[in-house]
C-alpha cells in the first residue's frame, strides 16, 4: 500500500507491505526523521513514529502525565491539534467514530474532534509498568467501579488521567490516557440560578460530553459506584431530596437530579424545560445516531451506538420540545422495558 507524508509542504511517497517499508528512499527518509527531529522521544518503527518513554513507574513520569504536561512533539491533550497528525506522518491506523477520529502509531494515538487533541493513549503493556501505580505517583484513584484507575483530584483544570491494568498471567499496566475535560456545565455554586441555555445544549462540545458520559457533577459520571451520602458529603446539601414509593432516592441541586439505586449513581438527569429547544434542532446540531421510542409520558430520543458501555442517553420532548436530557447508566439499561432484561 503506498502512503504519504507530507514534509516541509512536499509530499514523499512510501510504500508499505505487511507493516513493513519497502521502498522509502534514503534522502526522504532522512527527511521524515528530521521532521520528528523536535522530540527526542520520538523515533521510527516501519515508517511509524514510536515514542521511546522513560520509565514510567516513577514520581517524576507520573507528574508529568498527572499534570498534563506530558506532550508528544510539543502538544498536549486539550490543544489545537493545528498541523500534528502532518508532522507525525504515517500512522498505523485510523478509526473515524461517530464521536472523533483517533489515529493510531506504533505505541501511542491521538483523538481529536473538531480539530482540538481530546485525548492521548499511551500504549505500555511492553514498559512492563508495575502495578502498583497508584503508590508510586502517590495518588489515589477515584472509585470507577471497575478495574481502570481515574485521577481528576482538580476538577476544574480541564483535564483528567485514567490508567489501564492488563489482566492477563502477569499484573501491569496496558494504557494511559489523557483526557481533555469537554464539558461540566454550571458550576453547582451557580446551580439553583443558573439555566442550560439554548446555545450550551447545541454546542457539540456538550453534545460530546452527554454522548461520552465525561459530563459530570463534581467529578461524578453516571454510573459510578457512589452512595447518596457520599455524594452529599462530597458536594454538600442539595436544594432536595426525594424517595420514591419503590425506595429509589434521588437529589436535586438546581436543575441537576442525581438518581441512586442500590449504592450507584444512576442517572444524572438535566431540566432544560426553559432552554426552547426544538428537538430536531437538537438531533440535527448534535449529528449523532439515534432511535426514536414514544411512551405515555411523551417522545424519547435515545443515543446508545456502543450497546456495551454501560450507559446510554434519553432525550424527553414533549410536542417537539426538549424537557430533559438523562444519562442513564447500567442497571437501568439492563432492567428498562425498552432494553429488556
Amino acid at each position: 500500500m503506498l502512503y504519504r507524508y507530507t514534509v516541509n509542504g512536499r509530499s514523499i511517497d512510501a510504500l508499505i507491505h505487511s507493516g513493513q517499508v519497502v521502498w522509502l528512499t534514503k534522502h526522504d527518509m532522512k527527511q521524515v526523521m528530521n521532521e520528528h527531529a523536535g522530540d527526542e522521544n520520538i523515533s521510527m518503527e516501519r515508517g511509524i513514529a514510536h515514542y521511546n518513554y522513560p520509565q514510567i513507574d516513577s514520581r517524576e513520569f507520573g507528574q508529568s502525565v498527572l499534570s498534563n504536561s506530558f506532550n508528544i512533539m510539543g502538544y498536549h491533550a486539550g490543544d489545537d491539534a493545528g498541523d500534528l497528525i502532518e508532522k507525525l506522518g504515517m500512522y498505523e491506523s485510523k478509526e473515524d467514530g461517530d464521536q472523533g477520529t483517533v489515529y493510531h502509531y506504533d505505541n501511542f494515538s491521538f483523538m481529536i474532534i473538531d480539530n482540538k487533541i481530546y485525548a492521548i493513549t499511551l500504549n505500555v503493556l511492553e514498559e512492563n509498568v508495575s502495578p502498583d501505580i497508584q503508590e508510586i505517583w502517590g495518588v489515589q484513584s477515584e472509585n470507577t467501579g471497575s478495574e481502570y484507575m481515574r485521577f481528576d483530584k482538580v476538577k476544574d483544570n480541564g483535564f483528567y488521567v485514567e490508567v489501564y491494568p492488563y489482566i492477563g498471567p502477569t499484573a501491569g499496566i496496558s494504557g494511559i490516557t489523557i483526557y481533555r475535560e469537554n464539558y461540566a456545565g454550571p458550576s453547582l455554586e451557580q446551580a439553583d440560578t443558573g439555566r442550560f441555555t439554548k446555545e450550551m445544549i447545541l454546542n457539540k462540545d456538550f453534545a460530546y460530553s452527554i454522548l461520552s458520559n465525561d459530563y459530570n457533577i463534581a467529578g461524578y459520571h453516571a454510573g459510578d459506584n457512589a452512595t447518596l451520602q457520599e455524594v452529599i458529603e462530597a458536594v454538600g446539601e442539595p436544594d432536595s431530596r426525594h424517595q420514591n414509593e419503590n425506595g429509589v432516592e434521588y437529589i436535586e441541586y438546581g436543575l441537576k437530579r442525581m438518581t441512586f439505586i442500590d449504592d450507584k449513581l444512576e442517572f444524572i438527569s438535566l431540566d432544560v424545560t426553559e432552554s426552547d429547544i426544538d428537538i430536531d434542532e437538537l438531533r440535527t446540531a448534535w449529528g449523532y445516531d439515534y432511535q426514536i421510542i414514544n411512551s405515555e409520558s411523551g417522545e424519547y430520543t435515545v443515543y446508545d451506538t456502543n450497546k456495551t458501555n454501560g450507559y446510554h442517553v434519553e432525550i424527553l420532548s414533549l410536542n417537539d420540545q426538549v424537557q430533559s436530557i438523562t444519562i442513564h447508566g447500567d442497571y437501568y439499561k439492563k432492567n428498562h422495558l425498552w432494553w429488556g432484561v
